[in-house]
Order: structure tokens, then sequence, then C-alpha cells
């Protein structure tokens, strides 16, 4: 009798409340619209992948990574939303994998961003007659450098973020879980405000930099820095214990149930992550960026100095070798094969060839 009060007296009085809270009918719209809007930016990234002259992978791999999971994220949500249970035990397992998905997918996308900033930064150290520049192979070496630092950091964040989510799953004292939590979030925004200053100072000092691609990764890095800040204010809630169970009393309003705090979830954490994945989704990258199919994924300039696209011609160019580059010819239309050659000839040639045709 005495071990079964102390086993009573041992166990937890209150649970770590899941970020979006617990699922409940108010769920089951909103997760509904979202798990259809993540659908059809997946329709959209899938359609850039197959037509040639948009195709791009490698630059926003993790977007297409978070699209995919929070298709599935909200698929579960709605459907927990629609048999919202009265039982649920805090060992739901489907619950901390969206709590992983929540903590990581803002951190995946910084990354998405970071490739699409080094490809930027990449093509303003390259060498062109008609801009006027010349090889700046040091500077190159640094931006690279940067753009590796930055990734490594958001890869850092995302993985916290699934650390918090496993200390979330097995039942870890509350206070580890919290912190892990909190470091997660106070990390994320640290990384994504430092990349949206540092990209602001980059914009007014690095010539050939494009303004519109720069204020553009400005915004959406500016958008995902609300969700870690978001996740600040809600992070510490711990949910109490219905008496004589481990059954989380949701009607608590540290449950972050209530009809107010799932807008916030959606407003604060969602609706930014959606805006930055379907931009990335839709957008034609390859023209925005001034980049190929891999954007610039050399290490070094160790097997060749990466090829230039000036004024959104619609080639493949960065970080791809001229004989890759020769053998792709054959998708672009006869206006770009044009403007290739006439980046690729000397301008002497050029003129040679002016001057010996027939009047």
């Amino acid at each position: 009798m005495s071990s079964s009060n102390d086993t009573e007296a041992a166990a937890p009085a209150s649970f770590v409340t899941p970020v979006g809270g617990f699922p409940t009918r108010a769920d089951l719209i909103a997760s509904t619209v979202f798990a259809g809007a993540y659908g059809l930016a997946l329709a959209a990234y899938v359609w850039r992948l197959i037509n040639p002259r948009t195709r791009v992978i490698a630059p926003v791999l993790c977007t297409f990574l978070v699209v995919v999971e929070q298709i599935v994220v909200f698929g579960l949500r709605a459907n927990a939303g629609a048999h919202p249970s009265s039982t649920m035990g805090r060992d739901d397992f489907l619950l901390f994998y969206q709590q992983a998905s929540f903590a990581m997918s803002f951190a995946l996308l910084g990354m998405d961003l970071t490739s699409l900033l080094r490809a930027l930064l990449v093509n303003t150290t390259l060498a062109d007659e008609r801009r006027g520049s010349f090889d700046q192979a040091e500077r190159r070496k640094q931006y690279r450098r940067l753009s590796r630092l930055y990734r490594m950091l958001f890869g850092g964040v995302a993985v916290i973020g699934v650390l918090a989510a496993v200390l979330h799953g097995a039942a870890a004292t509350p206070w580890a879980i919290i912190i892990c939590r909190y470091a997660n979030a106070v990390s994320g925004a640290l990384v994504l405000g430092a990349f949206v200053v540092h990209l602001q100072r980059l914009r007014g000092r690095v010539m050939y930099l494009p303004g519109s691609a720069a204020d553009l990764l400005t915004v959406l890095a500016g958008l995902l820095v609300v969700v870690p800040l978001y996740r600040i204010t809600i992070l510490h809630n711990r949910t109490p214990l219905i008496p004589g169970s481990h059954i989380p009393d949701i009607s608590n309003q540290n449950s972050l149930s209530s009809s107010l705090a799932k807008m916030c979830f959606y407003v604060f954490q969602i609706t930014p992550e959606f805006i930055v994945a379907a931009t990335l989704s839709v957008l034609d990258i390859r023209r925005a960026f001034n980049t190929g199919i891999h954007g610039d994924w050399r290490w070094s300039d160790k097997d060749g100095v990466p090829r230039l696209r000036l004024e959104g011609v619609h080639i493949t160019g960065v970080g791809v070798d001229s004989k890759r580059h020769s053998k792709r010819m054959a998708i672009e239309d006869d206006d770009e094969k044009a403007v290739y050659m006439g980046l690729l000839i000397p301008a002497h040639v050029q003129m040679q060839q002016w001057a010996s045709s027939p009047q």
C-alpha cells in the first residue's frame, strides 16, 4: 500500500505543454487548410522541377523536405482534431513527432536561404567584361566559408529542436525539456537575426549584389524570425495533470488549447513558415537568384571557376563546369544560346567575324 502511495507521490504534477497545444476540434479546419495549402506548394515545386528551364534542386532541397513533412504533420493533426481523445496520454508518439517538426522546420528553411545567398555572393566575385568585374578568388572563398558557417548554425538549431522533442517523448524531467526547447528557440532567433543584419550590411557593401534578390531574402528571413520569437513566449507553459492519472488537463489555460492560443499558434508559428516555403516552391529560383540547377555546390575552385549567369539569362551557370554546361545547351532556346555564346566568345573574335562577313 505504501509503495503505491510513493509511486503516486513521485509522479509529476504537470506536463510540459506542447507547442500548438493538444489536439482539439479547433485544429480540424486550420490543419486541413494548411495541409491543402502545402499540397499546392508541393505541386508547384514538382512542376518547377519537371520543367528543365526552371529546374533547381540543391538550393531548395530543405524546402522540399519541409513541405512534404508539413503535409504529413497537418494531415495527422487534422485527423486528431476530428477525433479528439479525452484520454490522451503523455506518451502520444504523434504529438512528439509534431513537436520535432515544428522545432526544426524554420531552421531548415534558413539553410535554404543561406544556399541562395551563397549563390548571389559567389556571382559577385566572378569576372565579366560586360560589367567590368574581375575574378576575386579569395573573396569567393570567404563567402563560401560564411555560408558553411550559417548552414552549420542552422543545422545545430534543428538538432537541438529534435533533441527537445525526444526528451519530451521520453518523459524526461520538465526542466530538461524546457531548457532544451529554449536553447532551440533562442539560438534560432539569434542566428536568423544575425543573418538578416549581415545580409543588410552585405547589400550596401558588395558590388554587383542584386538588390531585389537580397531584399527578398531579407523579407523571408525576417518572417522566419517571428517563429522562434513566438516560441520563446510560450515554451515555459506546463499543463497540470488530472488528479490520479497521467492525463493532461487540456481545459487549463496553460495547455495552449483554447481558441485564442490555437489562433496565435497558426498565425505566428505556421503562417510565416508557410509563406517562406511557398515562396521558395513557386518562385523561379534560377532567374531570381541568378543560379543554376545545383547552386554553388563547390567546396573550392579546385575543379574550376563557376560560370556566371548575367542579367537573369536563363542558362545553367553557377557551379557547373564547361563540359557539363555544353551538354545541357539543348534545353535552352535560341535567344539564350545567342546570349550565352556572346558571353563566351572574346570580343576581338566577334569583331573579326563581323569584319570578314560580306557587306
